[in-house]
């Protein structure tokens, strides 16, 4: 068994699954388990590589060289984000089975994106990132529409039109990336551009903007509050708790990779819109009334969180930025699933996530605050870091 089982039974699940009728409560079952068997893969392969002698795992497909055939790198950084977005699936898919699911394909759907994501993480090109995120992607517009009534319809059409937007950016980044380096492979093409000396600022900032919309990020943010809005609140859960992790993944990955002189060169430009994003979602956020708005303004602050932390450019930064990722992925799920709550069990959820959201001591959130605190202590960014939190923070 190596790491890219994962991915494998994520592909075969999904395609099995669409052939399956998923109202039927034992598919349900079926596919929430299967999905749960995922995230505790990638959890296994993940400890196996922090704390054990595993080290990154990487094959070429088809036997060809790098640079010519895809090379699939998974290491702890992929497994990380593997793990997290498989456990959001899976509870998502619990939380419809415990209901009464709607329609027959949202169990292979979820397959599908979940195949979509492990692809974009595992994966050491640039275009067969773009590849498989678009499946993610595609796959996310069936879901946002999950329910088939005049409010979601509006919020999945939006979104969709604005993902096709940064699509197509995304790709127009990656074609500039290729016409320099004359690959699309990571190694080979940060190799190229620094033989050149020239990192293409112009590119890259091509792509940061494409993958700042797909995080949802300020000022890219527009369809974030629409689509979490009028979406179910299971199918919210899992773009929010789930998809939109292939923004923050694509940072942390494409950005040092490729582009690691116009990174540093860009830190405070980048802190700030960290910043910007984290006081305006909170701001916005207290004005809400509705839990559903409530909830996709706090997915804005989390991507400032998010951006603040990828700017510092610090090994602590970075570990900021992760910890942002997996409270934030928790969180906003707790929060929509609440939303189809009753009782004790809505109140309690919401209110979990609602203090690990603001930051409160003995939560995930406190600790990722906690952690940006402290990697924003270099002077030049300390005002807008430490700003901004307080702000961000009732």
């Amino acid at each position: 068994m190596t790491p890219l089982t994962p991915l494998v039974l994520s592909w075969i699940g999904g395609v099995l699954l669409l052939l399956m009728d998923g109202r039927r409560r034992v598919v349900a079952m079926a596919s929430a388990a299967g999905l749960t068997l995922i995230a505790a893969l990638d959890l296994w392969f993940l400890v196996g590589q922090v704390f054990g002698d595993a080290g990154p795992f990487e094959v070429t497909t088809g036997g060809w060289p790098p640079g010519i055939g895809i090379r699939l790198m998974v290491d702890g950084l992929s497994l990380f984000f593997g793990t997290i977005c498989a456990g959001v699936l899976a509870a998502v898919m619990l939380h419809e089975t415990c209901g009464e699911p709607e329609s027959r394909h949202l169990p292979g759907l979820l397959f599908l994106m979940c195949a979509g994501l492990h692809g974009a993480f595992f994966t050491a090109d640039l275009f067969n990132f773009y590849v498989f995120f678009e499946l993610a992607v595609v796959t996310s517009f069936v879901l946002a529409a999950y329910g088939y009534g005049r409010s979601e319809s509006r919020g999945a059409f939006i979104y969709m039109a604005v993902n096709l937007l940064g699509s197509m950016i995304f790709l127009v980044g990656a074609t500039g990336v290729y016409s320099a380096a004359g690959t699309l492979d990571f190694r080979l093409a940060e190799q190229a551009l620094h033989a050149q000396g020239e990192p293409i600022p112009l590119f890259a900032a091509v792509l940061l903007t494409a993958l700042s919309l797909k995080l949802g990020l300020f000022p890219f943010h527009g369809w974030v509050p629409l689509l979490y809005s009028h979406a179910r609140p299971a199918i919210a859960a899992a773009l929010a708790g789930a998809l939109v992790n292939i923004g923050a993944y694509g940072l942390l990955r494409i950005g040092p990779a490729i582009f690691p002189d116009a990174v540093q060169r860009a830190d405070l430009l980048l802190v700030g819109l960290g910043a910007a994003a984290t006081v305006y979602g909170a701001v916005l956020a207290l004005a809400r009334r509705s839990p559903a708005e409530l909830a996709a303004y706090l997915a804005v602050t989390q991507a400032g969180y998010v951006m603040l932390g990828f700017g510092l450019g610090t090994y602590q930064g970075i570990i900021a930025v992760l910890l942002a990722v997996l409270t934030g992925s928790i969180d906003k799920t707790m929060m929509f699933l609440a939303l189809d709550q009753r009782g004790w069990s809505r109140a309690t959820a919401a209110f979990v996530a609602a203090i690990s959201t603001a930051g409160l001591p003995v939560t995930l959130g406190f600790l990722a605050k906690v952690q940006l605190f402290h990697a924003g202590a270099a002077p030049a960014v300390q005002p807008l870091v430490i700003g901004s939190l307080l702000i961000a923070t009732p």
